[in-house]
């Protein structure tokens, strides 16, 4: 769209530059490439990228699952971490194929005293494990311990096929 709204600024620029004194042309003149430009525009938009997995999360912190669905972004630094009961902090991120560094990456901190500590982080690269029926399990089940009183957070990804 806003490769059409381009294309009609150009249009209209260059008729009032071009011909100043008379009125513009016709729109009749114009039709044939503004709806060759439309077309264009519309099949650039559409695209056929290949359909990503999805990737979801079961995080489980003093017997509450939280579930996680990690949407594929370009922005690996803007996806947020999500609270753990105010004890642990996750992030899970899914650059999709077609990026410059497809990748999966998973970040679990605890809270400390004056910002969240790294504990662990893990970095996966295409490809991706593939279950035969359903979702494939990443990492398997994961069982980190921190802070002083060694509180437990346990977490498995998987990723979901896609789904055309």
């Amino acid at each position: 769209m806003a490769h059409l709204t381009r294309s009609l600024a150009f249009i209209m620029f260059h008729t009032r530059i071009h011909r100043p004194s008379a009125r513009p042309w016709p729109l009749s003149l114009h039709l044939p490439w503004l709806l060759g430009a439309m077309a264009m525009g519309a099949g650039l938009a559409q695209g056929n990228p290949s359909p990503e997995p999805s990737l979801t999360c079961q995080v489980t912190y003093a017997g509450k699952t939280t579930p996680i669905s990690v949407t594929p972004t370009s922005d690996p630094y803007g996806v947020a971490s999500v609270s753990i009961d105010d004890r642990f902090f996750f992030k899970a991120v899914h650059v999709p194929a077609g990026q410059r560094e497809p990748r999966i990456a998973i970040y679990v901190y605890r809270e400390g005293p004056q910002q969240p500590i790294l504990i662990q982080h893990v970095q996966l690269r295409p490809p991706y494990p593939k279950a035969e029926q359903g979702a494939a399990d990443l990492l398997g089940e994961q069982h980190l311990h921190a802070g002083k009183l060694e509180r437990e957070l346990i977490y498995r990804c998987s990723l979901l096929p896609a789904t055309p």
